[in-house]
């Protein structure tokens, strides 16, 4: 007997097919995507498309601008910058990325346990979110760097921790919401145990906004350790670091330019199509923001 197509097959449009489907309808987020590709892509295959060792000096090419021997010039080291901006795009895009996954699991148990439990873990919890939001972020990252001191690893921990009362306040308010539906009340009807009413009822619906400020949240992480490591708190040289580049390269602003020209460009690529591709996914999966 032959198969008949369910509705999905049949249309293509699927709740997956749809959403590719917005998502490709925007080309300026198609866009955002390939370039956020591109420097991942580089970043991970850094020994491969890198021309240079970043670390390797030649005081013979000191200062050489842009051209075809090194195309984004060299420091004044004579490493060459193209190679540094390659391999800083490791660092950076890391930062960047375990520093929402802390924010993001610490944001999410906490918001989980003061939204669900309510009383006196979400008047202690949020009393502490209240704290940290005293402070701006990139304080509050100083604050942690200057205590667990600068080193890459530290900075993570920085730019996470600045990062948690945002994902706890939300977190917090969707599970407010959800809480009341009637579906959460059938289940605790029926006997369900907290932990399970908390994993296989309210997470699910948590996972969307929290994946929505994590998208967001990635450029601002990268900004904030960039500018740490500006500051001479993060990552150290000679490793190549684009918030360190910066701060090298300012001292030669006006006989080299370029050696803040390229890594600056590349904080403001991946900040922007981080932010681009962000916004788009918001639309997705938000239904009242969903374009038709």
């Amino acid at each position: 007997m032959r198969r008949v197509a369910g509705p999905e097959r049949v249309t293509g449009r699927g709740p997956g097919g749809e959403a590719l489907r917005r998502f490709l309808r925007t080309p300026s987020a198609v866009l955002a995507l390939l370039l956020l590709g591109v420097l991942g892509a580089a970043a991970v295959a850094a020994p491969l498309v890198s021309p240079y060792d970043p670390l390797d000096q030649n005081m013979a090419d000191f200062l050489v601008p842009p051209g075809r021997g090194h195309w984004f010039g060299t420091d004044q080291f004579g490493r060459d910058i193209l190679s540094r901006v390659v391999w800083g795009g490791r660092l950076t895009l890391q930062v960047g990325a375990i520093a929402v996954g802390i924010s993001g699991v610490a944001g999410v148990v906490l918001g989980l346990t003061a939204g669900f439990y309510g009383r006196w873990p979400d008047f202690v919890i949020m009393r502490l979110i209240d704290l940290l939001l005293a402070f701006p972020s990139i304080l509050l990252a100083l604050g942690v760097v200057a205590i667990l001191g600068g080193s890459l690893p530290n900075v993570m921990i920085a730019v996470g921790v600045a990062g948690v009362p945002q994902f706890t306040r939300l977190v917090r308010a969707t599970v407010l919401a959800v809480r009341a539906l009637p579906f959460v009340e059938a289940a605790r009807a029926i006997g369900c145990r907290d932990r399970a009413i908390l994993w296989r009822h309210i997470l699910p619906n948590v996972v969307a906004p929290a994946l929505v400020l994590a998208t967001t949240s990635a450029a601002g992480a990268i900004i904030t350790g960039a500018a740490l490591s500006f500051l001479g708190l993060g990552v150290r040289p000679p490793a190549p670091e684009w918030g360190a580049m910066l701060s090298t390269g300012r001292e030669y602003l006006r006989h080299a330019p370029w050696m803040s020209i390229f890594p600056g460009l590349a904080i403001m690529v991946a900040v922007i199509a981080i932010n681009v591709v962000g916004d788009r996914f918001r639309d997705l999966l938000d239904p009242r923001l969903r374009m038709e």
